[in-house]
Order: C-alpha cells, then sequence, then structure tokens
C-alpha cells in the first residue's frame, strides 16, 4: 500500500473514531425562554411604569350600577373596598358588586361616623350615644356622661370619646368589648386652665391620642397640639401620660388625624403639619398657606387640599392699572394705596423668608389652588382647579376632585388622569376596589366605573 493510501486511510480511522459533536438543544431553548421573560418583563415594566402611569382616560365604562341606598342626607365614605354610608335613620355597607354586606338601624339626630380598619363609630353629636359597629355590622352602644363634640375610633374598636359639660371637657378612651377594663383612660382639662377643645385623633393601635385646644387672648389666637400615650412610655412621663406640646399662634387646627399608627397630620386653618410619633412626637414637616382651606382629605400616602386664595406671584397688571389711575386721580386715597402697596410688600418679603410657605403659581385677583403632598413632605401635586369643587378624595397614588357634573383626577406632578362628565348630579367619588376603579354617588345611583380610553 503506498504511503497516500496509508494516510488516507489513516484520517478516515481518525474522523470514524472521533466523537460527533452534539447540539446543546436545551441550552438553546432554555437561553431562548429566557430572553423571551426578560423582553417580557422589560416590556410590561415600560407599560405599567411608563406608559400606563402616563396615560390620560377620557371615557369610562360602568362595571356596577345600583339605585343608591340612602336619603339625600346621606354622607358616604371609602370603608376598604366597600362603599359606607350613613344618616339619621342608619348605616350601611355595600360591596363592590352593590350588594348590601351589612345595615344597622338607629335614630339619631346628628349622626358622625368615623372609622378605622373594619370598625365605624357612630356618634350623636350634642347627645351621650356612641355606636360601635364591628366588620359584621354588630352594633355595642356605648353611654357617656356629657354631650359629644367630637369622637374617634381605632382599629380594635376603643372609641375616644370628647365632651363637654359647663367650662369642663372631658375625654374619655373606652373599649366597649372588655368588660373588665371599659375605661382605658380619663383626661379632663378647663377652659380658664387649657383652653376650648376643638378635634381629637385616636391612633390606630388605640395606644396614643392628640387633641387640639385653644385660647384666645385679646387679638391673639394660640393652639395647643397636646400628644398622649396610653403604653409604659407615658405612664413614664408623667400623671397625665402627656409625651409631647406643640403650641402654635395664629392657627386653629380643626381636624388631626392618624394616618398611619405613627404618623400624624393637623390641618390647619393656614398650615399643614406632619409629626411622627412611635412613641414621643417629633415633627417632620409644615407647611404654611394663605387664603381659606375649602376641603382637606388624607391616607397612608398622601394628604392634600384645596385652598381658595389670591395670587403670590405677581398681580394683575390690568388691577395694577387702575389702581395707579385711581391714585393719579383720588390724591389721599392713593396715599392710603401705597400704604397698603408698603404692607403686601412687607408681607411678600415674610412669606419669601418662609421656607415652608407654599405659594400660588398664578396671576389675577382669586384661586383655587390645589396641594398635595407625599407623607414626607414632597410635592405631589399643585395645581389651579378650573372646576367648582364640591370636596376631594385621594387614593393610593391619585387625588379625586368633583363638581356637580365633572370629576377630575390627579396623579403626581398635577397631571389629569382623568377628566369626565356625568348625567346625574354627582355627590362622592371615591377610590373603588381595585386599580382604576371608581365609585360614583349620584342623585339616583351608585355605581363603580372603570377607566377607559
Amino acid at each position: 500500500m503506498s504511503n497516500e493510501n496509508q494516510e488516507v486511510h489513516a484520517d478516515a480511522q481518525e474522523q470514524e473514531q472521533r466523537p460527533k459533536r452534539q447540539i446543546p438543544w436545551k441550552r438553546i431553548i432554555g437561553a431562548v425562554v429566557l430572553t423571551l421573560l426578560v423582553v417580557a418583563a422589560l416590556g410590561a415594566f415600560f407599560y405599567f411604569r411608563i406608559i400606563l402611569p402616563g396615560t390620560h382616560y377620557t371615557e369610562y365604562e360602568v362595571v356596577m350600577q345600583k339605585d343608591r341606598l340612602g336619603d339625600p342626607g346621606t354622607t358616604y365614605f371609602s370603608y376598604g373596598k366597600n362603599v359606607a354610608g350613613y344618616n339619621k335613620e342608619g348605616v350601611f355597607v355595600v360591596g363592590p358588586s352593590g350588594n348590601v354586606v351589612w345595615n344597622a338601624a338607629y335614630t339619631m339626630e346628628h349622626p358622625k361616623a368615623e372609622y378605622a380598619g373594619n370598625y365605624i363609630a357612630v356618634a350623636d353629636i350634642g347627645s351621650r350615644r356612641v355606636i360601635v359597629y364591628d366588620g359584621s355590622g354588630r352594633g355595642t352602644e356605648v353611654s357617656v356622661l356629657s354631650p359629644v363634640i367630637a369622637h374617634s375610633v381605632s382599629e380594635q374598636g376603643e372609641v375616644a370619646v370628647l365632651m363637654q359639660k359647663d367650662d369642663a371637657y372631658h375625654i374619655q378612651l373606652i373599649d366597649p368589648y372588655d368588660a373588665a377594663v371599659v375605661l382605658k383612660a380619663e383626661i379632663l382639662t378647663y377652659v380658664e386652665d387649657d383652653g376650648f377643645a376643638l378635634s381629637i385623633a385616636l391612633s390606630k393601635d388605640g395606644a396614643k391620642l392628640v387633641t387640639e385646644y385653644f385660647t384666645s387672648d385679646g387679638n391673639q389666637l394660640k393652639s395647643t397640639l397636646t400628644f398622649y400615650s396610653f403604653t409604659s412610655v407615658g405612664e413614664n412621663a408623667n400623671a397625665d401620660r402627656i409625651v409631647g406640646i406643640f403650641p402654635y399662634e395664629d392657627v386653629l387646627f380643626p381636624e388631626v388625624r392618624f394616618l398611619t399608627n405613627d404618623l400624624v397630620c393637623a390641618y390647619g386653618d393656614n398650615r399643614l403639619v406632619m409629626f411622627q410619633m412611635s412613641q414621643i412626637p417629633k415633627l417632620l414637616w409644615e407647611k404654611t398657606y394663605d387664603g381659606e382651606i375649602l376641603y382637606t382629605a388624607g391616607s397612608e400616602n398622601l394628604v392634600a387640599l384645596l385652598v381658595e386664595e389670591e395670587a403670590r406671584h405677581g398681580t394683575n397688571v390690568v388691577t395694577d392699572g387702575l389702581a395707579e389711575s385711581e391714585e393719579a386721580e383720588n390724591g389721599e386715597d392713593g396715599a392710603a394705596a401705597d400704604d397698603a402697596k408698603t404692607e403686601d410688600s412687607e408681607k411678600g418679603s415674610a412669606a419669601e423668608e418662609d421656607p415652608n410657605r407654599i405659594d400660588a403659581d398664578f396671576t389675577g385677583e382669586r384661586g383655587i389652588m390645589l396641594y398635595a403632598f407625599g407623607t414626607d413632605g414632597g410635592t405631589f401635586a399643585k395645581k389651579r382647579i378650573d372646576i367648582n369643587a364640591m370636596d376631594l378624595q385621594v387614593g393610593k397614588d391619585d387625588v379625586i376632585l368633583y363638581s356637580d357634573e365633572t370629576c377630575v383626577i390627579y396623579r403626581k406632578g398635577g397631571q389629569e388622569k382623568f377628566r369626565g362628565s356625568f348625567s346625574q348630579n354627582l355627590q362622592c367619588v371615591f377610590p373603588g376596589s381595585s386599580e382604576n376603579h371608581y365609585y360614583v354617588i349620584s342623585g339616583k345611583y351608585m355605581e363603580q366605573m372603570r377607566l377607559a380610553r
């Protein structure tokens, strides 16, 4: 055999002995599947975090419609994923499908409901009746010592009741479900010592309380926010269990509220104040503003208010022109106008020096501004409103305004999420049972709508 043939034969044998290369199909398929999953995840992220949050909705679909429960005097509020309502004759809860979850009858002249968790406490303001309802609608009535001014309830059904008799105020913390210790705490104050009581708030766990009292000394108004702890921290602090006192001048706080168990918001007539209170209260931030407070709202994520105020960043040019003409014609009146301008200028300078002040960003005589903030104090929305809003509500990440026939929903940055018109007169709109769902109460129906493009 020639050398050439021997080499060819050797190559053939080597090729036969060499193992065949296996194609790694499992690896290839796995890589393809992983790639598809990554692409899908990125697409979902892009849609839900980029596209969907920026979507502007102009249409809606009614997914539930029932005849409205309650008379024209019924007050409605968001109760978890349900709707609750109350009036002089009773209280009820309606589910997302329009079914009545529970209802209870009573007779009250001036009912006022507060809720936390599954509990709803209805007090007859001015009388001595308070009824606490659990999540099933079973009511437990509490008779208190004096006429009720305000009340607040915890997620365990404990209720703090503020009462007045003559020149004294009485606060009782009552657990209607604990036969052994029904009265958990008592606070007694007098007008001549502490002033007039205005509002109270009980924490979610029932262990902390905040009160607002005010006094008037001539032309000066003074308010005091007092923080109580019914835990060992309060017991060790002093006999009154006071763990913090925050005095303020020239402001009233008609409403104080625990947004979470540790976050307290005080809504004042010229400022918004946020406290952290896990045990001892600490001031987190405050915002000051001018104008008349129309409505307020709050949740565990957001606080919001509507303020009717004058413009602070510039004055209408036409108004300036008229003022200057009147000065030239009226002489002494013009001097008075100069004095007024000087006073306004001083006020403006003071406003600029206040780092907590929030100002309207429009020109003109008056306007209604929406201010909304995260619980960290960051601005969520600052917007001039173009509807005659009857109220506002806040959801997890949006603010809801509505007039008789129009509803506008804003997302972060003041961007419109939804604007729609309704043929029925709106009574209230608040968050529904799921994302982009909202309950709508009108003159005739109780509906749940789903936003659509």
